[in-house]
């Protein structure tokens, strides 16, 4: 009765409007809906009705490789094939109805050859059809799961999963059936491979004449950076205050050195590789920091009452320049940025070094007006430097 009923509602009129009013009267009676909804267990209401109205218990299957096919919604029915690989053969079969042949091969690469020229879908259906040796084969493999992967590891008789080239530990993933396995377990490992890189080499070196491209992408990258922003992208404002909201948003604190998921991630760090807290605490750091400023003329020779004196003069300065911050707190820091060994530190802008060389009292290096706060990095690279000359230093403190 069903039936006959949506077979006399469709005659009537076959448009797409039409089914849908015919789809809204059977959900709306509950025992047509019913009778529907449980003649198959998949699909939503339109695709059971189809099912019901044609009589079909099953999902079609691809006419082609015998795949599962989708079903098209605005259509009201399922697709012939299930790719269009299968449904270009499809209409050369029609255009042509002749059967459709595989030739025979005698060797492995041969067949290795033919799979790649993708004019034989890699299923079991259509393996067990014209290449069951191949399939008998290839199932027989047990360290993968895929057969598209079982047939490529058994035509290039691969009898393990590749093991990565640069690690020699992790194993490496499988691309396409013509490209195979990756060389490299990740991006890391492909990117440090020493291989790769004298490959990068040698094309950058044939293209440009260098080793490194950005030796031509530099000067370039740089002068558009300064025509559109006036220097370097990173030096302005609009760039440090995108930085500062993106840094707030994700860690509640403007720089990421300030936030402690980088403070527990360093300080493990160290630890567990150097047996240290800090990167400063390595012996062998605070050896090259010292022969650096040697270098650079920033260490001084001062024999032991120099020395003696210095400390001194330091104490004097350390002790005075709190007392000066915190009288003086809204003006240093306004913003009251969190000092720490790892955060901000409050730094003298002519150094305390140099007030001591050139005879600077500790009250007027103390001065509020000496003090700034800054990162931690800016203040352990500054180290003596300073722009302010001496005499630029006493005026600014006597004109206060």
């Amino acid at each position: 009765m069903l039936k006959n009923f949506i077979s006399s509602y469709l005659q009537k009129d076959q448009s797409r409007s039409n089914k849908s009013n015919l789809i809204k009267l059977l959900i709306q009676d509950p025992k047509k809906s019913h009778e529907i909804n449980s003649f198959v267990d998949f699909g939503d209401f339109k695709q059971r009705l189809y099912h019901y109205m044609n009589d079909i218990k099953e999902k079609p299957k691809c006419l082609i490789c015998g795949g599962e096919v989708t079903w098209v919604d605005r259509l009201f029915m399922y697709r012939e094939t299930c790719s269009s690989k299968c449904s270009g053969k499809l209409n050369l079969y029609r255009s042509n109805p002749k059967k459709v042949e595989h030739p025979e091969f005698t060797t492995l690469q041969e067949h290795y050859d033919y799979f790649c020229q993708n004019k034989l879908k890699i299923t079991e259906s259509s393996l067990s059809k014209y290449y069951p040796k191949i399939l008998e084969s290839a199932q027989s493999i047990d360290f993968v799961e895929d057969l598209n992967v079982k047939v490529y590891c058994f035509l290039k008789r691969i009898s393990s999963v590749p093991i990565c080239k640069n690690c020699n530990h992790n194993t490496c993933e499988f691309d396409t059936f013509s490209k195979g396995f990756h060389e490299y377990c990740s991006v890391k490992c492909s990117s440090n491979s020493e291989q790769k890189k004298s490959k990068i080499k040698e094309t950058v070196r044939q293209k440009w004449g260098v080793d490194n491209v950005g030796e031509v992408t530099r000067e370039k990258a740089m002068s558009t950076m300064v025509e559109k922003y006036g220097s370097h992208i990173s030096q302005t404002k609009e760039y440090k205050e995108n930085m500062k909201d993106i840094m707030t948003s994700k860690f509640d604190v403007e720089h990421y050195f300030q936030s402690d998921d980088f403070k527990e991630k360093s300080k493990s760090y160290f630890y567990e590789t150097y047996g240290v807290e800090h990167n400063m605490q390595i012996p062998e750091n605070i050896q090259k920091s010292l022969q650096t400023k040697k270098d650079k003329g920033l260490i001084f020779k001062w024999t032991k009452q120099q020395v003696k004196s210095f400390e001194e003069y330091r104490r004097q300065v350390t002790y005075l320049s709190e007392k000066s911050y915190e009288a003086n707190i809204d003006k240093i820091n306004p913003i009251r940025y969190e000092r720490g060994h790892l955060t901000y530190h409050l730094d003298h802008i002519y150094p305390v070094v140099l007030g001591f060389i050139n005879g600077v009292s500790a009250e007027d290096i103390s001065h509020w007006c000496n003090l700034q706060i800054i990162p931690h990095l800016e203040n352990r690279s500054k180290g003596a430097k300073t722009e302010l000359t001496l005499e630029e230093f006493q005026s600014k403190i006597n004109n206060i």
